[in-house]
């Protein structure tokens, strides 16, 4: 099963969102759904699965301080590490099938991204150090949106 990839024309297109599209198709068209359900819903969440959606309800109400951006402007990012805890955590909040509490555990982290839609990406990285290099490559895209958004 493919996962459709949402695309936003409108949007402006840097480093770090060109591979993140390489990265998000590579991730969604290779990944095997079985045990590990779907979003209930069309729209927000469409294509992403509900542990997806679990997260990023949790994550809400964390303030993490690895946060950036804005909605309205270059999209807002969060970059959380996930574990064991968390993963017993949102088991015994929501009910976690086996598959997905495991794919939880086998995973370093997470960035989860918002758009101006209201659409939300979330992306899953199984080790530290991809995670850390891709938060590194949206915190210098960021910084360069920000210094070109003060020649206005």
């Amino acid at each position: 099963m493919t996962l459709p990839v949402r695309v936003n024309p409108y949007r402006r297109k840097t480093p770090y969102t060109r591979r993140m599209a390489t990265i998000r198709q590579t991730t969604l068209s290779g990944r095997k759904t079985g045990g590990i359900r779907q979003a209930h819903s069309p729209g927000k969440f469409e294509g992403e699965m509900l542990i997806s959606e679990l997260l990023h309800d949790e994550a809400l109400g964390w303030g993490s301080g690895d946060e950036l951006g804005d909605v309205q402007d270059f999209g807002h990012y969060q970059r959380i590490e996930v574990d064991a805890d968390l993963a017993d955590d949102l088991d015994k909040k929501h009910g976690l099938t086996e598959k997905e509490y495991n794919f939880i555990k086998d995973h370093a982290g997470v960035i989860i991204n918002e758009d101006n839609y209201g659409f939300v990406y979330v992306t899953w990285y199984r080790t530290k150090k991809m995670l850390d290099k891709i938060w590194s490559g949206i915190e210098g895209d960021y910084e360069e949106f920000m210094e070109g958004a003060g020649e206005f």
